[in-house]
């Protein structure tokens, strides 16, 4: 399962007029895509996968994994096991 990591959150920011994640060492603007991913949380990566596959289709989907990782490694994002 996909999660925000504990302290980290989404927020609309009017001063910037969009989506932002704020997290203890600062924040972050989001665009739409990323806003989009984000707000699903928490979920299984293949859950996320199949959503937004089919909200969108499958031609934009050519970054998400890519996207996941980064904000793995920025701290935003853990990946924990499913307790199934």
């Amino acid at each position: 399962m996909l999660y925000l990591k504990r302290g980290v959150r989404l927020q609309y920011d009017k001063l910037h007029r969009g989506a932002i994640l704020l997290f203890p060492e600062g924040l972050v603007e989001l665009n739409a895509p990323a806003h989009e991913v984000l707000r699903r949380l928490p979920k299984a990566r293949s859950d996320l996968h199949r959503d937004l596959r089919v909200h969108y289709g499958t031609e934009q989907l050519d970054g998400l994994d890519d996207f996941l990782e980064h904000a793995r490694a920025s701290k935003w994002v853990v990946e924990e096991p499913r307790g199934d």
